[in-house]
């Protein structure tokens, strides 16, 4: 499991990590590959290993841990963020999926969802670890990519 996770993070970078430098073409093979390492992860015994994986990965690779270690926030408390921030992609992914929005109410919708999920990460994290882990990552400038 943790050489697979490996794998990606040589090849993608860490999961989290800012993406807006990447093309569309880079992102969609990026997210690709993600999902199939979500899937292979997923098929190994027990969904709370996968999930107990995941968030490991992310604690060694991603942003979380550093902040986490600068602004004094346990380790398990930082995993909330990734919850947070896996409800907010989903809701994103759904917003835009829905055709019975307009534009406008599409972006309503998305602002909600990232003000929303920014105001939570802050309850969680402390503001200045929450504007810290902000800036080291895109998914809050377009939640659900």
């Amino acid at each position: 499991m943790f050489k697979a996770m490996k794998q990606f993070t040589d090849q993608f970078g860490p999961a989290g990590t800012d993406t807006g430098q990447l093309s569309k073409d880079e992102r969609a093979k990026r997210h690709a590959a993600q999902k199939e390492l979500d899937d292979q992860l997923k098929a190994a015994p027990g969904a709370d290993r996968y999930q107990t994986c995941r968030y490991e990965h992310e604690w060694t690779y991603g942003p979380l841990n550093a902040i986490a270690k600068e602004y004094s926030v346990p380790k398990q408390t930082a995993f909330k963020v990734i919850n947070l921030r896996t409800v907010a992609q989903e809701q994103a992914k759904q917003v835009r999926a829905d055709t019975s929005m307009s534009d406008d109410q599409r972006k309503e919708a998305l602002a909600a969802i990232r003000n929303e999920t920014e105001s939570a990460m802050a309850r969680v994290l402390g503001q200045d670890a929450a504007k810290a882990y902000f800036k080291r990552t895109s998914w809050t400038r377009q939640p659900g990519k």
